[in-house]
């Protein structure tokens, strides 16, 4: 439950405490995500609940995306226009620009997906802190997060003397928003939330039958056993789009499956990320098939 609602206009110092410099992370959301407490459906869905299923969104659109942890963060923050008449009184013109800027370790692979971001689109962004709570925009009785311009950009030149690392930067869009700041108390261990990673799919044709394996798209690493939840789940196997009859059976680092049950000249995929979640795979996605030759 949410205890961090304003109810009141009283002064007093509250329970419920911002701090930029205890930020762990930010997921990205398309820009008219609103969580409202319901699903697609109209059925109840909790906080946590809702971003893990708009990380594992059917479509790409549609998904959430967990940048890398903060190695380091930086206020960039505008001051607020102010103009003094001849008595001295201040006004407030135009309020300052909130904006941050994080640091994250190197990785080569998941640098040239963050470049992406670097398109000109707005976007939303939920701030989790160290405290457990994530932070929101309020919309009457719902929440969306910060509607931000995010610019990505690389690690300069590595000297003996210095760590460069490369950047994110956060750029509000409305200050006004902060103003109606609402934070969600969250179950998540936001340090172990990823976006989903890119898996590729090997397949081996025997004699009689077919050994699948997964590897990751980045490095090549053996993933197949971060996939054996979708043992014998038939919905998570497509054959031409369609659910396979019989599913693949894992067992000791492989799946396997009867040629009889693919056929000859045929796309062996998995389906998209929501459904894989659904069946237990988390965080894997396995957008491209394979055209099977069996003789």
């Amino acid at each position: 439950m949410n205890n961090c609602i304003s109810k009141t206009k009283n002064t007093a110092s509250s329970r419920c405490k911002f701090d930029w410099g205890l930020f762990q992370r930010v997921i990205v959301t398309p820009k008219d995500k609103v969580f409202t407490g319901l699903d697609e459906g109209g059925n109840s869905i909790t906080f946590d609940e809702w971003i893990l299923k708009g990380i594992h969104a059917k479509n790409r659109q549609d998904r959430f995306y967990p940048m890398p942890l903060f190695s380091g963060v930086t206020n960039n923050s505008e001051d607020a226009k102010t103009w003094t008449n001849e008595y001295g009184q201040k006004f407030v013109l135009m309020e300052g620009n909130k904006a941050f800027e994080q640091s994250y370790n190197q990785d080569y692979c998941l640098s040239n997906k963050l470049a992406t971001f670097n398109d000109g689109m707005a976007r939303r962004v939920i701030i989790f802190d160290n405290k457990g709570l994530a932070w929101l925009v309020s919309k009457g009785d719902n929440a969306e997060g910060f509607e931000a311009q995010i610019y990505c950009h690389s690690a300069g030149i590595n000297t003996p003397s210095e760590l460069v690392e490369p950047k994110i930067e956060y750029t509000m869009k409305h200050p006004n928003e902060f103003i109606n700041k609402v934070a969600i108390e969250t179950d998540l261990d936001i340090t172990s939330i990823e976006g989903l990673e890119d898996v590729e799919m090997i397949v081996e044709v025997g004699a009689t039958n077919t050994t699948i394996k997964f590897v990751s798209d980045c490095g090549n690493f053996d993933v197949t056993a971060e996939m054996q939840g979708i043992s014998e789940i038939k919905s998570c196997w497509l054959l031409d789009g369609e659910a396979l009859t019989t599913a693949p059976t894992y067992q000791d680092g492989v799946f396997t499956i009867a040629n009889s049950v693919l056929g000859n000249d045929k796309t062996l995929s998995l389906a998209t990320p929501d459904v894989l979640y659904s069946n237990g795979v988390t965080f894997k996605e396995c957008a491209v098939g394979v055209k099977l030759s069996i003789s």
